[in-house]
């Protein structure tokens, strides 16, 4: 998925599942925050985060990217987070980059979990693709949403 600023520089987001070491929730948010994007002084520009889902294509690409990597079945599995946090009621939903949630892809009747759940795509075939509520002390694979950037000069 990119993204392109048609005044001279292109900022690209890239996702990158992480699936050999599974974590909870605030650990992989913690992995993911670890990618920095840095100016020549080493300056921080930006870091990584879980993965904020802003549309359906942008969720399309997520599930393909799992789907792709990870064995699917017939349930919910593999559920990977995302940087959807719940708070003490269900209707309480924030992106862990802090963006504005303005897409949502939960399957019918999530969240449903206990306060403070977490967001995961739940990537098997019951579940169609769709968001399932987790408890953010399981540990799951998860998806960073990472910085990088390219410059493009029209001279």
């Amino acid at each position: 998925m990119e993204h392109y600023n048609h005044k001279h520089i292109y900022i690209p987001i890239r996702y990158r599942l992480f699936a050999a070491s599974p974590k909870q929730f605030d650990a992989a948010e913690t992995a993911c925050q670890g990618a920095k994007l840095v100016d020549c002084r080493g300056n921080i520009l930006a870091s990584g985060h879980l993965a904020s889902v802003h549309s359906q294509e942008e969720q399309n690409f997520l599930l393909e990217m799992v789907r792709s990597t990870l064995h699917y079945t017939n349930s919910w599995d593999p559920q990977v987070y995302i940087g959807m946090k719940v708070g003490y009621h269900n209707n309480q939903q924030a992106w862990s980059d802090g963006s504005y949630v303005d897409f949502t892809s939960w399957f019918p009747g999530e969240p449903n979990n206990e306060p403070n759940s977490r967001g995961a795509i739940a990537s098997g075939l019951h579940s169609d693709g769709k968001w399932a509520d987790v408890y953010s002390n399981s540990n799951y694979p998860y998806i960073c949403q990472l910085p990088c950037t390219d410059y493009q000069f029209n001279w």
